[in-house]
């Protein structure tokens, strides 16, 4: 009698099924060529093109060294809610609820805490309430949001030696845009704080971004807002 023998047939291959991994790698290896060349033709005949990926590439850059080196990074955009008092009652939104009302930071409150050096790489600055222009210190801190970027004392004087010597710092010199949410309906404030604040903001290189939230038109944006 002979010995049976084992057999040894050869496993099937794998096969790659749709969200596993090698199906990823498989999908990354023939798209990168093509992402690549195109974004590098975008960025030799598009100057925005280049700048937007310049700046997702330095992004990238600095993500990774902060999670190599487990070091905490600086908040780049930061929301500051002025105050909780609104002219109106949208169905969405329950801060008109707020029973009774919390007291508000003050605006040399808010000072302290933007020229914090946790801040200096702030790019972003987002004012929201309630409706923030209901807050009567408005403009006097976008004034101060522009001394700390600018590090003159007085952002109604125009920039000077004198105001130089009497640099407050600035902790906010990396600040790009400052936005402003509102609903729209104090369009008469809205106008007049906006033109008061733009020369301060133009002459420190900063951008205002005023939204303004329309949820509809006619009676079914009166019967969502209920002002």
């Amino acid at each position: 009698m002979r010995e049976a023998k084992p057999s040894h047939t050869s496993s099937p291959p794998l096969r790659e099924t749709a969200g596993s991994p090698t199906t990823h790698k498989s999908a990354r290896a023939l798209l990168l060529p093509k992402i690549t060349s195109t974004c590098l033709s975008a960025m030799t005949t598009c100057a925005p093109c280049a700048r937007i990926a310049l700046r997702l590439l330095w992004n990238g850059l600095r993500y990774r060294f902060l999670r190599w080196t487990s070091r905490p990074g600086r908040p780049q955009a930061l929301s500051l809610e002025l105050t909780r008092s609104c002219v109106c009652h949208c169905v969405m939104c329950n801060i008109w609820r707020t029973q009774p009302p919390r007291p508000e930071l003050r605006l040399e409150e808010w000072t302290k805490l933007l020229s914090d050096p946790v801040l200096r790489d702030l790019r972003e600055l987002d004012l929201t309430g309630g409706e923030p222009f209901l807050w009567p210190d408005l403009v006097s801190l976008l004034k101060t949001v522009c001394r700390l970027k600018t590090g003159y004392p007085d952002p109604d004087t125009p920039p000077s030696p004198a105001s130089l010597k009497k640099s407050t710092g600035k902790p906010l010199r990396n600040l790009r845009s400052v936005a402003i949410t509102t609903n729209g309906v104090l369009t008469g404030r809205v106008l007049a704080d906006v033109k008061e604040a733009l020369p301060c903001l133009a002459e420190a290189g900063l951008e205002l971004v005023v939204v303004c939230a329309l949820d509809a038109v006619g009676e079914l944006h009166d019967r969502i807002r209920r002002c």
